[in-house]
């Protein structure tokens, strides 16, 4: 749709409001409503109370699947949830589920179920919680690269408590983004896809943990030998974090060809492996670069420049 500018005085200039628009989102004579510009761009937008959202489910439907849906259904954005159980012990199991749940608490229980409340009336900070995630991830690679430096196996536990925390930080990210969509500028589904890859990366180094945990006498045998290569790892998780935050086409450039080196020295490595412990710290390593390396996509989406003539083009459309 168009609108003609209507010129006040000398300074004020004025368009009227789509009138459907005005009615769908209850917008009354004397309301504020939200305007930003962003250089050709005008948003109008007017501030709503967040509906609640709820849902129900019975354990008994999902099996030991149940503690994991109301995970996803707090990741989702529900903020009341009523809980049907049979066992006494499967309150137990939703409880130690909720610890990551930012807000989430139960506040109703009788003896055939439970209601868990969203008890944060917001979420706030997601740009700190973002740049969290991050840093969790790159104090897991360089623990990481230094145990395997050092062959030291039992400074590989540091490597589950900081997946612990990286697991609470991208929950409620991702709580935030499917509740209130990306911040400003920002695009929610790349975004999105950002925040579960690094939950997926700092998962791998758990499991990279766990397969060393089976094969403890043999990690000192094996791991000078990969060391360089967790090291480059993370390196390279650096530089990831780096260009998300500013953007450098040669950056990501960099990061490409380190993925390849890494990738290329490993699938040798693992040629060679003479050991199953060897063979799967190989794969582990190999994993988790190219998960950090997918991410770049989403990154140049989010972060890339875009070029005048196409931001200009939006003038010459109806919004």
């Amino acid at each position: 749709m168009k609108r003609k500018v209507i010129q006040i005085a000398d300074s004020t200039q004025l368009i009227s409001l789509p009138r459907k628009w005005c009615l769908a989102n209850n917008v009354k004579k004397g309301d504020e409503l939200n305007v930003e510009t962003e250089g050709q761009l005008i948003t109008v937008s007017c501030k709503q109370e967040m509906r609640i959202e709820r849902a129900e489910l019975r354990m008994k439907d999902y099996g030991p699947l149940a503690p994991r849906v109301i995970y996803s259904l707090y990741r989702k954005g529900i903020d009341e949830l009523k809980v049907y159980y049979d066992d006494p012990e499967e309150v137990q199991a939703i409880q130690k589920n909720l610890r990551d749940a930012t807000g989430y608490e139960i506040v109703e229980q009788d003896s055939k179920s439970i209601l868990i409340k969203n008890i944060s009336s917001n979420i706030m900070g997601f740009d700190s919680m973002l740049r969290r995630t991050f840093l969790l991830l790159i104090s897991q690679a360089e623990e990481c690269a230094k145990a395997f430096s050092e062959k030291n196996v039992s400074a590989l536990k540091n490597l589950v408590s900081l997946e612990e925390s990286n697991n609470h930080f991208t929950t409620v990210c991702r709580r935030y983004l499917n509740k209130y969509e990306a911040p400003k500028s920002m695009k929610t589904g790349p975004l999105y896809s950002i925040v579960q890859e690094i939950e997926k990366i700092a998962d791998e180094y758990k499991y990279l943990v766990q397969a060393i945990e089976q094969h403890r006498s043999d990690f000192a045998k094996t791991a000078g030998s990969l060391a360089g290569l967790y090291k480059g790892v993370s390196a390279m998780m650096r530089e990831v974090y780096e260009v998300f935050y500013k953007f450098d086409p040669h950056k990501f450039s960099a990061i490409a060809e380190a993925r390849q080196k890494i990738v290329e020295q490993a699938t040798e490595k693992m040629k060679a492996a003479k050991s199953p412990i060897e063979f799967l710290m190989v794969h582990h390593l190999i994993v988790i670069t190219q998960k950090a390396f997918n991410m770049l996509g989403s990154m140049i989406i989010l972060t890339a420049p875009v070029a005048e003539s196409l931001a200009s083009v939006s003038k010459h459309q109806d919004i």
